[in-house]
C-alpha cells in the first residue's frame, strides 16, 4: 500500500487547507515530513489559484500536487 493511501484517513480540510493529523506519524514515520511538505505546497497552490477545496468529498483517489503517485 502506498504512503498516500495510508495517509488518506489522516488528511482533513480546515479553512480551505489540507491538514495532516499528528496520528499519521505512527502510520508512516519516515514519509511524514515529506507528506507535510507536499501538503504545504498543495495548500499554497490552492490559495494562489483561488480554488476552494470541497471538504465533503472523500480524499481517497485524489492526488496532492507533488505527491509521487
Amino acid at each position: 500500500m502506498s504512503a498516500q493511501k495510508k495517509l488518506d484517513p489522516y488528511v482533513t480540510v480546515k479553512n480551505n487547507h489540507y491538514v495532516l493529523g499528528e496520528n499519521a506519524k505512527r502510520v508512516v514515520s519516515e514519509e511524514y515530513n515529506v507528506a507535510k511538505q507536499v501538503i504545504a505546497q498543495t495548500n499554497v497552490t490552492v490559495e494562489n489559484s483561488g480554488s476552494v477545496i470541497n471538504k465533503d468529498i472523500n480524499l481517497r483517489g485524489r492526488h496532492l500536487i507533488g505527491w509521487g503517485c
